[in-house]
């Protein structure tokens, strides 16, 4: 198990059900410096000598080296910031790992700071909306009563996958690349350029 920059209260709940089924496992917390460290305890009730480290920082674990050490069959379960989760999917792939065994959730995405306005055009309804940043493309489709099918609202689930038929989008989803291609989760997801187009 991965967890980067999450509180560990989540990680634990997840190492008691797998203690809890027998199953072996190891868990790694990441956090961006030592001040936001929550503390690992050594053992937990029924995990006595939980295996858990802390790495301060993503480039203090290498993820190439780790997950080529792991046996035959191993799943990775992340959650975190959507870029911890990209690197983790990124070296997974490198290391010859099937999508499969990646599991991922993410925080979800806030604003980013080099977002601009979108003009998104949808071809089967023939409208225009003008999406500010600050507004999730899910939330403006819905709001001009447009049909679109949503669910978590953090880019985890996919229910929300859209068809891009031109524009480049900005993915912020946890979804695997090939899973994406072509389309963008529109509860999280921005765009690159002023012009997008999607199939609804």
């Amino acid at each position: 198990m991965l967890g980067g920059g999450i509180g560990i209260t989540p990680l634990l709940s997840m190492a008691s059900h797998l203690g809890t089924e027998g199953r072996s496992f190891a868990l790694r917390h990441v956090v961006r410096d030592a001040a936001r460290q929550w503390p690992l305890p050594s053992g937990t009730p029924g995990l006595p000598g939980l295996p858990a480290s802390v790495h301060i920082g993503r480039a203090s674990m290498d993820l190439r080296k780790l997950l080529g050490e792991q046996p035959p069959g191993t799943h990775v379960y992340v959650c975190g910031p959507a870029g911890f989760i990209d690197a983790v999917r990124s070296a997974s792939s490198e290391a010859g790992w099937e999508a499969h065994r990646i599991h991922a959730e993410s925080f979800g995405t806030g604003v980013d700071t080099s977002d601009a306005p979108l003009r998104v055009t949808l071809t089967q309804s023939g409208s225009t909306l003008h999406v500010a940043p600050g507004t999730s493309l899910l939330d403006a489709l819905l709001a001009a009563g447009v049909w679109t099918s949503y669910e978590c609202r953090r880019g985890v689930c996919g229910a929300c996958l859209t068809e891009v038929v031109s524009g480049e989008p900005v993915h912020r989803d946890s979804l695997a690349p090939d899973v994406r291609l072509g389309a963008m989760c529109t509860c999280v997801s921005w765009a690159r350029g002023p012009e997008l187009v999607l199939n609804l």
